[in-house]
């Protein structure tokens, strides 16, 4: 479903946000990315982008610019899929993979936990995105130059302590654009 939006956990939010390269990078899908509450109140980052108190991203241009979509709801359905997940899951994580499940979303998110049950529940990992493929895309279809993107990839790595999971499809391609 590439042209289905795309619901970014908490984890993806921080990692991207920490790019510095949000806006482009969600230009660069093509589809709409939509953020919910409870992910954005997540999104914590050191004030000065590497140091100092984390303080919540401040993503306000990107909602009034409509490059990202603030989540609304959850229903009636999404409620009572969010309250059996979050036995299993933080209560944003539980609330990404209720909406994104519901609404047939695909769901962008780097924690294991998260992905195995979006995965259990869907029964494919076909509608599941990472850090590193999304920043993947942003290059390919982006047209970015990887000294730009490297960059990116470095903040990531820095501010959210992010390092792409061996079994990431492209974590190869990750390492291969650090190194």
């Amino acid at each position: 479903m590439p042209d289905s939006p795309l619901l970014l956990e908490s984890s993806t939010l921080i990692n991207l946000a920490a790019s510095r390269e949000l806006s482009s990078i969600v230009d660069a899908l093509g589809r709409p990315v939509v953020v919910c509450d409870a992910a954005h109140a997540e999104c914590l980052l050191p004030s000065d982008m590497s140091e100092g108190p984390l303080v919540q991203a401040n993503l306000d241009d990107l909602f009034q610019m409509k490059a990202l979509i603030r989540c609304v709801g959850p229903s009636a359905g999404e409620e009572e899929l969010f309250v059996e997940l979050a036995t299993m899951l933080d209560d944003a994580e539980a609330m990404a993979v209720a909406i994104a499940m519901r609404r047939e979303y695909g769901l962008a998110s780097d924690d294991a936990k998260v992905r195995s049950v979006f995965e259990q529940q869907v029964g494919s990992s076909a509608r599941l995105l990472s850090t590193p493929a999304l920043l993947q895309r942003w290059v390919e279809c982006g047209h970015v130059p990887h000294a730009r993107a490297r960059e990116a990839m470095k903040r990531i790595a820095a501010d959210a302590r992010f390092r792409p999971r061996k079994d990431d499809s492209s974590c190869a391609w990750w390492e291969r654009l650090v190194a």
